[in-house]
């Protein structure tokens, strides 16, 4: 990893919408793609060092934060979905 990563945003509804999530797919099915996901995910992520962890990434706002800061947010965001997942 080298220079400097300015990320973009997306519609998450729009995106729920789209892939028609609520009614093609099973609770099952989406936790059976999340888990090889994240298992895939996990397998990249420990291989980042502290020091990579400290680079510098940018928001879509052109905010400064850290690509741990971009982790940890991550994995909080999908804990969230996965809260709603499991309250219906």
């Amino acid at each position: 990893m080298c220079g400097e990563y300015t990320s973009g945003g997306y519609n998450q509804d729009l995106w729920v919408q789209v892939h028609n999530y609520y009614s093609k797919f099973s609770v099952e099915e989406i936790l059976n793609v999340w888990t090889s996901l994240y298992t895939h995910i996990v397998n990249l992520l420990s291989t980042i060092t502290d020091k990579q962890m400290e680079l510098q990434c940018k928001t879509e706002e052109q905010k400064t934060i850290t690509l741990e800061w971009l982790v940890m947010d991550y994995i909080d965001h999908m804990n969230h979905h996965l809260q709603q997942i499991f309250a219906k």
